[in-house]
């Protein structure tokens, strides 16, 4: 019997799995191959064998892993990073970049170990890094020669409403039951008049409480228990206030940007710990600067005031710095829509977080169509990684979305 040859003309399927050997009547099986090593796939259906590599430098230890990454500025300014283990230096045009002799080398605090969870994005000669255990940082472009990676100073960053942690130990009456008294350890006066309206949680017992007992010493509080506690002894660390003070809240100026204001409460709300705080008031940020008693605190004017008007308890909050040692810092970048979009906090894994637009280094949210905005994830896994294309692709530890914007006014 003749033998006969097929002349097959394209090949842009590539490789297809040995599960689909026998699958003749798959549409791509006539472009595919068993096996395509070393060949890049033409877009018109041919193939041509990958370039070769260029031997350029030894890396400075061989012995340890080393990451690369591109920096491309423009067309004609493009780069080749070579990160190690606390150290980046640069290469262009098929060249190490030298000065003075020395290779151009940044130092950076990243440990061999730390290299490939390291996340970039790009804008103009400015590329911001991200990783879960270090602050945001950026490495900078100024010339061939002159680079500079520096930690980020944003302004502001991100804030949310965490729980307050009094750093006190507590006896509760009972598990369970309503009107149940709280009393702290300590004769110091542990809790305020705006703590009520508050909850008190501890694992997965939670109440709210109700009054609080001045004449007491120490002050105690009354609780509605809603969830049974797991003891009536809620030691040190073990037990949280939620929410924000429950007072009303006056400012004494709604602007200017930097300027200082006093911030009135109409109960005992503010504590010392609030200094470095954040208050969200009538559309505008602000942050404590000085205590000054449990009633008014001074704070910086960050974004501007809609006016100056009481804010009744539960329409402002105060927040606290999303991205720091102790909550961890965002492992995942990316850009979007003229936004620095940052991701996924050991406190917050499925929160993304975005910038004020074309403003990469202000994180401060408002209700104006450009201002930062963060929004989290429901009912999903942590998230891994941002793809930003025509719409946003979020890689999770369980699968991947989609986000995209919307026109509506």
């Amino acid at each position: 019997m003749p033998r006969t040859q097929k002349i097959f003309t394209s090949f842009t399927t590539g490789e297809i799995s040995p599960r689909l050997t026998s699958r003749i009547d798959f549409a791509k099986y006539i472009n595919g191959c068993e096996t395509l090593e070393n060949y890049t796939i033409l877009p018109q259906g041919g193939v041509t064998r990958r370039p070769g590599l260029r031997f350029v430098e030894e890396v400075k230890d061989s012995s340890k892993a080393v990451r690369v990454e591109t920096f491309q500025f423009s067309v004609t300014d493009a780069y080749v990073l070579e990160i190690g283990e606390k150290y980046i230096r640069f290469y262009k045009d098929q060249a190490r970049l030298s000065s003075g002799g020395s290779p151009v080398e940044v130092t950076t605090p990243y440990l061999e170990a730390d290299l490939f969870d390291l996340h970039f994005a790009q804008s103009a000669d400015i590329m911001y890094i991200a990783h879960k255990d270090y602050a945001p940082r950026k490495l900078s472009r100024t010339s061939d020669t002159a680079w500079v990676f520096s930690t980020i100073t944003f302004d502001p960053g991100p804030s949310f409403v965490d729980n307050t942690d009094l750093g006190e130990q507590v006896t509760i009456a009972a598990i369970t039951g309503t009107g149940i008294t709280v009393t702290p350890d300590s004769t110091e006066a542990l809790f305020l008049a705006a703590d009520v309206g508050r909850n008190l949680v501890s694992g997965a017992g939670r109440g709210t409480i109700i009054s609080i007992n001045t004449g007491a010493s120490p002050d105690t509080v009354d609780m509605d228990i809603i969830a049974d506690f797991p003891g009536t002894t809620l030691l040190v660390n073990e037990w949280e206030l939620t929410d924000s003070p429950q007072a009303q809240l006056t400012a004494s100026a709604a602007l200017p940007v930097g300027n200082n204001t006093t911030l009135t409460l109409n109960a005992n709300g503010w504590r010392s710990a609030d200094v470095g705080k954040f208050v969200k008031v009538n559309n505008g940020l602000l942050k404590i600067t000085a205590f000054t008693s449990v009633t008014v605190v001074r704070a910086e004017i960050i974004t501007l005031l809609d006016s100056t008007t009481a804010a009744a308890a539960g329409t402002w909050t105060l927040e606290v710095e999303s991205w720091t040692a102790t909550r961890g810092f965002p492992a995942a970048i990316g850009f979007f829509e003229q936004r620095l979009l940052y991701a996924r906090t050991d406190t917050q894994p499925q929160t993304i977080w975005g910038s004020v637009t074309d403003d990469f280094e202000n994180f401060a949210a408002g209700t104006a169509d450009d201002d930062a905005l963060d929004f989290t994830l429901t009912g999903q896994n942590p998230i891994r990684w941002l793809s930003p294309k025509s719409t946003l692709s979020v890689g999770t530890f369980g699968g991947e979305i989609i986000i995209s914007s919307t026109n509506d006014a």
